[in-house]
């Protein structure tokens, strides 16, 4: 795989070829990403990422590791969620909640005294509201905060008819403008818009429905001419979601289990050393 493409760009193929059983092939107009499906269809594919950019690396975006935040601290911190609604705030609130737990010795901020979480806003909310556990390791230092996906529901259901008209308000922006052009002007039988979407990207509600909703939307996507594939993939979760004009909506779950990538890695260490 071309090492200028993006660690989105990257996992953008690697999934698309999973659902497609397609394989990626160098693209000849440089605008993009081509993939081959088995009956030899060709397919121009185009990223964009829906939301801030910084701290998406491969190695979550494939799902072989939780995402990482910017050390708030000293400790290392782990944050763990099951609303991802509130997610946004959480990472504002992290470093002023790291700080304080430190500098009074407690390991989370429902440790801290009372006079210290009345006084602030955000410490309050953190903890007597937000669906959100964070945990301090000071044995661990200088490492980057670990944010985890935990098992279950949280206090109010995920909606997945909040996702199309996200989506919609998402198209009529600049960036998906320059997006869609740059897919119209390639050469293929299928054009995919692939979006990456952070947890920035679209309104709350939506992006949380996204990681935990069942199923798939009910409302189809307003007909367009420029693009006969969406995919919507949350930086969150193992689903993935693909829209096109001959079939509606569908979802996926295209990122290796545990097992599978125990077995990919050994496999790659065996071949590392010949014996494969």
């Amino acid at each position: 795989m071309d090492a200028a493409l993006s660690p989105q760009e990257k996992a953008a193929v690697e999934v698309a070829g999973r659902v497609l059983d397609a394989t990626a092939q160098q693209d000849e107009d440089l605008e993009g990403i081509s993939l081959v499906r088995s009956d030899g269809r060709r397919v121009a594919l185009v990223e964009s990422t829906v939301g801030e950019q910084r701290e998406l690396g491969l190695p979550h975006l494939r799902r072989e590791s939780d995402m990482r935040w910017t050390a708030p601290a000293r400790w290392w911190w782990l944050v763990t969620v099951s609303d991802f609604r509130c997610l946004s705030r959480v990472r504002d609130v992290l470093p002023v909640a790291a700080r304080a737990c430190e500098a009074h010795g407690v390991t989370t901020p429902a440790e801290l005294p009372v006079p210290v979480t009345a006084a602030v806003p955000d410490l309050h909310w953190l903890v007597h509201m937000a669906p959100v556990h964070l945990a301090g390791h000071p044995e661990k230092l200088d490492e980057p905060a670990t944010v985890s996906v935990k098992p279950g529901h949280s206090r109010a259901p995920a909606d997945m008819a909040t996702v199309v008209p996200a989506l919609e308000q998402w198209v009529v922006t600049g960036q998906a403008a320059r997006a869609l052009a740059k897919l119209a002007r390639r050469r293929a039988d299928e054009r995919h818009l692939y979006l990456t979407v952070d947890y920035t990207g679209l309104a709350p509600d939506a992006f949380d429905a996204l990681v935990r909703a069942d199923g798939v939307p009910e409302e189809p996507l307003r007909d367009r001419g420029d693009i006969s594939h969406l995919w919507v993939a949350p930086v969150f979760g193992r689903r993935v979601l693909l829209w096109s004009h001959q079939d509606g909506w569908s979802r996926h779950e295209p990122y290796p289990t545990a097992v599978a990538l125990g077995r990919q890695q050994y496999q790659l260490g065996q071949l590392q050393r010949g014996m494969l």
